[in-house]
């Protein structure tokens, strides 16, 4: 019986027995059966990789039943290779299940590779194995990391023109790549030598080595899939020098004293050190010490040159470029070095000065190589050789240098100029020298232009004066003036400054912000060692604006005007026209005006319309046709006090029945330091202000804005206005009032009603009838009154008055209720808003009986009584 794992699991495996009992007979019969399991591998090697001579283990475990059996074999790309010096055990882990185990006590390349594990049983079927039978055999990967070596030894030598051969192997599995760089960059791979299943091998060539293209590090990448290695090599190639080398410019010559170099041109890897000797004079070149002429290409080349700092003919000759090795070996390389120089002058031209008809003699030496020829020029011209008048001699002294004289007989005004000396030795540069002024002596004459001037400063800043003067060496120019209002008529030396600019060796001045002092007559004056000259006269006539108007002052001053005078000023040669009197408010710019005054001759004038006690400042400038003249100094001028204008706001408030709080605000216009105020007040309804000129004033300080008017009737209206009040020699200015207002005083207590008067009425003995007259000051709005009254006996004197109210509109009332024959006492009462004092008392006696009554006559006690309570 066989059972797939896939039903039954590795446990289930066995020997099964099988026994059948008979009922009938007590015979047992029994069988054995076997359970067995295919072997499969329970756990497969795991793809891994390790580094050289370091110990490795691979594991494969595998089960089944019966036990099975565990083989491995080691193949690279499909090639089987035999398991040498690899320890193996084997762990039986129970009756189902084994463990084979590979140790690698040293791996190294020779161990690397795919490693498979077999399982086998007895029950394994022979050829090919059926599906059903999986993970009966699995294998692993040892993997290596690459090595590289480069064969040659490093360093290596590789000389000039040969070929270079380097050689690579590199070693791992898997089989590595190579790659070969060069001074940090990759080149082309080489050609493939000797492959197997664990190395590589590679070759590059480089033919016609030099030091520029091929010395210097190399390096082999060699690269798998775990790892990187690298093997380098140097090559050195062997050091030679070329030169002498000349460098000068594009044309191939140098010029004189400039900078030229000769170069040798050092080759190999790695560099030496260099010299340069010139005549067998040792001129050693380090890259240090020529560091400003020094040009490197690679690291494996240098151009070094020698700079000589100024060219002259004498650096012609041999120079040898030497060249010391590491190993103490010296290379040279030597030549002659031919060097064409520009011409240059050794002796230039100079200034000369001859009298007329006398001869002059120029000189000039030039050198070079070749050595040059010498020509002359007069003002930029070719000189005429072969003129009778002229003469030209070249000498040669020495084998690079010319000297050349020009002779010029009888010289005369048309010799005079610039003569140049031109050197040329058959190069493309010719020399031209500074050029020589050849100056002749002769006499002079002088005049002086413009004939005069006149001009104005308004229109003009300067004026020139040009002294025409011929005459050779050019003459000594000096200028003199002679003033035109001074009574020293002398001629002044006149010296240039920052406002007197000349040029033209003083032949032409100009005279910067000019004035009137600029006028005058004027000369030049011109010497040299021909004698001295001096041009005629000329007139210069400067018209400026006025001077300025000195001593400005008050010549008499009031509340409205203010008369002014002061000094005629200078009219600077230009008749004056008038006068301009700036007049401005001190405090108020905008109240300012322009006053003109006609006339040069004036000088005073009544300024008007001012305003009193204000201060205003005064200047004065004249005016003439040139425009106008400073201003004087500023004159501050007070006029005098008036009468203050109207007071501002006037406002009162009522503080009580006799007294009034009235405020207010300065005038507009004070006019002056305000002395007083005076608070007029009247009441017209009151008989005594019937008469308006009896109205009555309080006199307050000029500085208080308010005042407390008492002893003011109650209840009345009174007529307040306001007025300033100033004092100029003790006399008081009063300005006008303000504009009335009215305000009445506050209600008080009304004074007793009069004429009261209490009656019986006859027939009616519980009745009297009191009759009054308003009060003569009610102190406000009657509203009312109270009648009172009582029994008039002794013996009740304390008893209360009883009262009876009434309208304001009545002035009699009957009292009842009252007993029959009493004596009673009356008085009335008058109510503003509060009640009033009480009238004297009025005593009177009711009815007795309607048929019969006594009069008892009234009793006036001549005096008030004031309610109490």
């Amino acid at each position: 019986l066989i059972i797939k794992k896939s039903k039954w699991k590795l446990e289930a495996a066995g020997v099964y027995s099988c026994s059948v009992f008979f009922q009938e007979s007590p015979v047992t019969v029994s069988a054995n059966a076997i359970v067995r399991v295919f072997p499969f591998i329970n756990n497969s090697p795991l793809k891994s990789s390790s580094s050289e001579h370091l110990p490795y283990n691979i594991n494969c475990t595998a089960s089944g039943y019966p036990l099975p059996t565990i083989e491995w074999e080691r193949s690279i790309n499909g090639t089987i290779y035999p398991i040498d010096g690899i320890e193996k055990r084997q762990l039986r882990v129970s009756d189902r299940m084994l463990t084979s185990i590979l140790t690698f006590n040293n791996s190294s390349i020779s161990t690397a590779g795919e490693y498979r594990c077999r399982v086998h049983s007895s029950i394994t079927p022979q050829g090919r194995v059926p599906s059903h039978y999986r993970n009966v055999s699995d294998s692993v990967s040892l993997q290596v990391p690459s090595i590289a070596t480069i064969l040659s030894k490093t360093p290596f030598t590789a000389n000039w023109g040969s070929r270079l051969t380097l050689r690579c192997v590199a070693t791992g599995y898997p089989v590595p790549n190579i790659t070969w760089m060069f001074g940090g960059q990759q080149i082309l791979s080489g050609a493939l030598k000797n492959t197997t299943a664990t190395s590589i091998e590679e070759v590059v060539h480089f033919d016609n080595v030099s030091a520029e293209s091929h010395g210097g590090s190399y390096s082999c990448l060699a690269k798998n899939s775990i790892g990187t290695s690298a093997s380098t090599i140097t090559v050195n190639v062997p050091m030679r020098v070329d030169g002498p080398i000349l460098r000068g410019d594009s044309k191939g010559y140098v010029r004189y004293g400039h900078a030229f170099s000769i170069g040798c041109l050092v080759r190999g890897y790695p560099l030496s050190p260099t010299q340069i000797k010139r005549n067998q004079q040792k001129l050693v070149i380090t890259e240090k010490s020529t560091s400003n002429s020094l040009t490197v290409a690679l690291e494996s080349s240098r151009l070094v040159f020698l700079t000589i700092p100024a060219a002259n003919v004498s650096v012609s000759g041999s120079y040898i470029c030497k060249m010391h090795l590491l190993n103490g070996s010296t290379l040279t390389s030597s030549g002659k070095v031919s060097v064409k120089v520009a011409p240059y002058f050794v002796q230039n031209v100079t200034d000369m000065q001859y009298l007329q008809h006398s001869s002059a003699r120029l000189h000039c030496s030039a050198a070079g190589n070749p050595r040059p020829t010498i020509t002359w020029t007069f003002n930029s011209s070719a000189i005429n050789l072969t003129s009778t008048s002229t003469r030209h001699t070249n000498a040669s002294l020495l084998k690079f240098l010319t000297k050349s004289v020009l002779t010029i007989n009888n010289v005369s005004r048309t010799d005079i100029g610039f003569y140049r000396c031109v050197a040329s030795n058959g190069l493309r540069l010719k020399v031209t020298s500074a050029a020589a002024f050849l100056d002749v002596y002769y006499v002079l004459v002088a005049s002086v232009r413009p004939l005069s001037v006149v001009l104005q400063t308004n229109n003009h800043s300067y004026f020139t004066l040009t002294c025409l003067v011929m005459g050779n060496p050019m003459p000594n120019v000096t200028w003199l003036k002679k003033a035109h209002l001074r009574e020293d008529r002398e001629m002044k030396l006149l010296a240039p400054g920052s406002r007197i600019v000349s040029k033209d060796n003083n032949r032409v001045v100009t005279f910067l912000n000019i004035s009137t002092e600029d006028s005058g007559d004027y000369v030049c004056r011109a010497s040299n060692q021909a004698g001295v000259a001096t041009s005629s006269e000329v007139s210069v006539t400067i018209q400026g604006v006025p001077t300025k108007v000195d001593v400005l002052s008050v010549k008499d001053t009031t509340d409205n005007n203010v008369t002014i005078q002061w000094k005629r000023p200078f009219d600077q040669y230009s008749s004056i026209s008038h006068y301009c009197i700036r007049v401005e408010m001190e405090g108020n710019s905008t109240q300012s005006k322009l006053i003109k005054v006609l006339g040069s001759l004036s000088t005073s004038f009544v300024v008007s319309h001012l305003k009193p006690f204000s201060t205003y400042h005064f200047k004065v400038h004249a005016v003439n046709d040139i425009g106008p003249g400073p201003a004087s100094d500023l004159l501050r001028v007070r006029t005098l006090t008036s009468a203050p204008g109207r007071v501002g706001q006037v406002n009162a408030q009522v503080l009580s029945s006799t007294k009034i709080q009235v405020s207010w605000t300065r005038p507009e216009t004070p006019n002056g330091n305000i002395s007083y105020y005076r608070v007029y007040f009247s009441a017209p309804s009151l008989p005594q202000h019937l008469d308006s000129m009896s109205q009555s004033f309080k006199q307050v300080s000029g500085t208080a804005l308010s005042v407390n008017v008492t002893g003011l009737e109650k209840f009345t209206e009174y007529n307040l206005k306001v007025a300033a009040v100033n004092v100029l020699d003790k006399n008081y200015l009063e300005g006008p009032a303000s504009n009335p207002i009215w305000i009445r005083t506050e209600e008080d207590a009304p004074s007793p009603p009069m004429n009261v008067n209490a009656a019986m009425v006859p027939d009616k003995p519980s009745l009297l009838n009191v009759r009054w007259s308003p009060p003569d000051s009610p102190n406000g709005n009657v509203t009312g009154y109270i009648i009172l009254y009582k029994k008039n006996d002794s013996t009740l004197e304390d008893q209360p008055w009883q009262s009876v109210n009434v309208s304001s509109s009545k002035i009699q009332v009957n009292i009842t209720g009252l007993t029959a024959f009493t004596m009673y006492v009356v008085q009335v009462q008058s109510i503003t808003f509060k009640p009033g004092y009480v009238s004297v008392r009025s005593f009177a006696i009711t009815d007795q009986s309607s048929k019969s009554f006594k009069k008892f006559v009234l009793l006036n006690l001549g005096q008030t009584y004031p309610m109490h309570g």
